[in-house]
């Protein structure tokens, strides 16, 4: 199984020439394996979603024993695609922000308001806590819809 913290790209001439065909730079592909990335094992091989430079990219890796892959090609994918990790990501920041305001997630917030004593405190941070907790599974649950769409996507690739 592939530790993706650890990856060693493997890179030839075909498969460098193949992933430029596509409008991807090699670094392109490089720097989308090191940040975020969904990946989703199909058959014999990974389709991972990154970004690079701002660009959404697919890319289809085939193991090579440990942590070796090999690109065998890269695209920017479609539309539907890039809204779905465009979503994924501003439901992140939205949770991100309420966590960072309660200091806590959400199942501990639930967790706190449950009793006197957490519920004083949530007031404390803020009055409009019930508005708060709406938004914050509002936020939830668009996350997980979004992930759903895009394996569903990848399934289907």
């Amino acid at each position: 199984m592939v530790n993706w913290n650890r990856l060693e790209i493997i890179w030839d001439e075909w498969n460098k020439k193949h992933v430029l065909k596509h409008g991807v730079r090699k670094k392109e592909v490089e720097n989308a394996l090191k940040g975020e990335i969904y990946v989703k094992r199909m058959g014999e091989v990974y389709g991972v979603i990154g970004k690079s430079s701002g660009r959404v990219l697919f890319i289809v890796l085939a193991e090579r024993g440990g942590n070796k892959v090999y690109p065998i090609t890269a695209a920017i994918r479609k539309y539907l695609i890039d809204k779905c990790v465009e979503r994924i990501e501003k439901s992140k920041r939205k949770i991100e922000e309420l966590e960072k305001k309660y200091d806590c997630n959400y199942a501990e917030f639930i967790s706190k308001i449950s009793n006197a004593e957490g519920l004083k405190a949530v007031e404390k941070t803020s009055l409009n806590w019930e508005g708060d907790m709406t938004e914050w599974e509002y936020w939830g649950n668009e996350l997980k819809e979004w992930k759903a769409r895009l394996e569903d996507i990848l399934m289907k690739l």
